[in-house]
């Protein structure tokens, strides 16, 4: 019956292309989608004004049968017919990709008040009025990917409380009003990367608490506001790459306990502050090349035990604290491209050895012991003043001394602990 169809659309196309605007739908039925139009909608103009809707139903189905709208070939429309929703009021899905429409308003989908799944994906939309979604309380999935957004209204999202996925990327937002996903309390996903955001206000997130999938990547965000993330308790993947932060606030990171993913590659981040890392008790993969780092801490990822794999490459390193890969689940490491690390010591197996790891990043693990060396060594500077402040100082300066033989001390146990768990390894290898 669909081949009729077509036979029908091929016929009737010169005709409508002569007249230059046209709604014609070939129909047929999907196992998984229902009754389906695949639209062919004709209409440069973006006229409103139509008053059928051309195209055979297939046997026993009526306009009340339609479920989903699929744009089909030959489709150039500025806008989506109010037309489309009156006559299949019981749309539930859209996808209404590549038609060239440039603006969206309450009557784009009002009388779709059933629609779940609507997908507007790689148009050239511009204008999204605030009232837009009034009637369309059910959508739980809307895709609005490379279109041509500046920015969207501050209110734009609170009919849609049902909303679970949301994807913005590839537009040219610039800002998000603080309230702009407030009412989303069900949203698991939002994607808001390739954008040009400068800048998010600190509460832009904060009632997101069922939000797992969170992407801010490739925009120009400069700073982490410490406030973003503190009420996304369930947030599993998280995507910071690609910005230009150069440092991460203390406790940015307190409240992530399920987080699973973070992507922090390809920004300028210097340092890593202690304990930065430490609240994420389930971190798996952590990606952190492409920055300026130069030392790799192991306080600055405290204990965490199911860290598996961690992507350095193309840094600055040339110190680690050997103590990381003791206090981590470690088990793939590509340090490639740092200045202690030959570019072909790259560890890629599913389980390689202590051993491995340890010849891989041994000279970075000897500069980071040389360099605590050189640092508890350093002659104290004198005494400057006289009488009870010089007494002082000098105690100072002994305290000071005792504190440095005192790290000296715990360098050289920690140093002995180390290769001893090395030999207790190779026992291990030769037993067994």
């Amino acid at each position: 019956m669909k081949s009729i169809n077509f036979l029908s659309f091929l016929i009737f196309l010169p005709l409508s292309l002569s007249q230059n605007e046209t709604i014609y739908c070939i129909y047929s039925n999907d196992e998984i989608n229902g009754y389906t139009c695949e639209l062919v909608l004709i209409n440069p103009d973006g006229r409103d004004d139509f008053t059928r809707i051309n195209g055979e139903h297939l046997e026993n189905h009526s306009n009340r049968d339609v479920k989903r709208i699929m744009r089909g070939d030959y489709s150039d429309s500025t806008n989506f017919p109010s037309i489309l929703c009156e006559k299949f009021f019981n749309t539930i899905r859209i996808d209404g990709y590549s038609i060239g429409i440039r603006k969206i308003d309450i009557n784009s989908f009002g009388n779709c008040k059933d629609l779940e799944f609507l997908s507007l994906y790689d148009n050239e939309i511009n204008e999204i009025t605030e009232d837009a979604f009034t009637h369309n309380t059910k959508l739980n999935f809307l895709i609005l990917v490379e279109n041509k957004l500046n920015g969207l209204p501050a209110n734009v999202f609170v009919p849609l409380t049902k909303l679970r996925t949301l994807y913005l990327q590839n537009n040219n937002l610039g800002y998000v009003s603080s309230s702009l996903f407030h009412s989303l309390v069900n949203l698991e996903l939002l994607h808001l990367y390739d954008n040009n955001l400068r800048d998010l206000p600190g509460d832009t997130f904060v009632t997101l608490t069922k939000l797992q999938n969170l992407a801010i990547s490739h925009n120009n965000l400069s700073q982490i506001n410490p406030q973003w993330f503190n009420t996304l308790t369930s947030l599993e993947v998280l995507y910071l790459n690609s910005n230009n932060f150069r440092e991460i606030p203390k406790n940015a990171f307190k409240n992530l306990q399920s987080l699973w993913i973070l992507y922090l590659h390809e920004n300028k981040l210097e340092d890593l502050p202690a304990d930065i890392f430490t609240p994420l008790k389930n971190l798996v993969y952590l990606y952190i090349n492409n920055n300026n780092l130069k030392v790799i801490h192991s306080d600055s990822f405290g204990q965490l035990p199911s860290l598996q794999s961690l992507q350095f490459y193309r840094n600055q390193v040339d110190q680690i604290d050997e103590r990381f890969i003791d206090i981590t689940g470690i088990k793939e490491i590509d340090g490639s491209f740092n200045p202690c690390i030959d570019r072909n010591e790259v560890i890629r197996d599913e389980s390689p050895s202590r051993n491995e790891i340890r010849a891989a990043l041994q000279r970075c693990f000897d500069n980071y012991r040389e360099r605590q060396i050189t640092t508890t060594t350093e002659e104290p500077q004198e005494c400057k003043v006289d009488g009870l402040d010089e007494r002082v100082c000098q105690l100072e300066r002994e305290v000071e001394s005792l504190k440095n033989e005192n790290k000296e001390m715990r360098s050289k146990i920690d140093d002995l602990n180390a290769r001893l768990k090395i030999l207790e390894e190779k026992i291990l290898s030769i037993k067994f």
